[in-house]
């Protein structure tokens, strides 16, 4: 059954509200405006309730681990709700999520440690970086930013090469095989975490984050071949 007992709910959600604040807190600190920082507590609380509503501890996932980004993305929800939120805020909290994940199954992989040359290993570091630049412009495309772009007047070769950037990105999105797709529909457009993109597709979420690993993989070399990234 998902989620865990009433009592033991209860108990965990009057446990977590501290961290609830310190992620309010840090929230805080990025965003452009000054916020009350009871609504930032407010809306975390929400992302928190659903955590602790869906968190089933069969899965041995660490309830503070799986709480994070249901707290935070909630924050940034409600404040985005609210009009208090920029779109390239969003987005950055969006890359910031995509950007953890594929960092973290690199390293459970082990890329580095099987690189030899000197040559290989400044590749792989290319690699690395294309890849985190193809998760931000996807995460700044699902959010709209590109399609209102904030450009000075008399700039239209800027607006084009915007504009030219979303049509690149959603090719390339349309050009995965079909999981792929479907994951990075869910996971950056339909936000969903990854262990709910695991449960849509049939996967486990560690099989979900090489899924996503690949993906972005496959989106980089799209984007490559489309002439977004510069040439060797």
């Amino acid at each position: 059954m998902v989620g865990v007992a009433l009592i033991d709910r209860d108990r965990m959600i009057e446990e977590y509200v501290p961290y609830v604040r310190a992620i309010a807190g840090k929230v805080a600190s990025t965003i452009s405006r000054s916020i009350d920082f009871d609504d930032l507590v407010g809306f975390g609380k929400i992302g928190l309730v659903e955590a602790a509503d869906r968190f089933d501890p069969r899965y041995g996932a660490d309830f503070k681990t799986f709480a994070y980004y249901r707290i935070r993305g909630a924050i940034y929800d409600g404040l985005r709700g609210m009009g208090w939120l920029r779109p390239t805020e969003y987005a950055r909290f969006k890359f910031e999520r995509g950007a953890g994940n594929l960092m973290g199954n690199l390293a459970d992989r082990g890329i580095s440690s099987e690189r030899g040359s000197l040559g290989e290993e400044v590749q792989a570091i290319s690699d690395v970086v294309r890849s985190l630049a193809s998760i931000f412009v996807v995460s700044m495309e699902s959010v709209g930013c590109y399609d209102a772009p904030d450009v000075p007047e008399g700039r239209p070769d800027t607006i084009l090469s915007r504009t030219e950037l979303v049509g690149l990105v959603r090719k390339a999105i349309e050009e995965l095989p079909d999981k792929e797709r479907e994951l990075i529909r869910l996971y950056y457009y339909e936000e969903k975490t990854l262990q709910e993109v695991g449960e849509e597709l049939g996967l486990s979420k560690s099989w979900v984050s090489r899924l996503h690993s690949r993906a972005v993989e496959r989106l980089t070399a799209v984007l490559s071949q489309a002439g977004v990234y510069d040439a060797e």
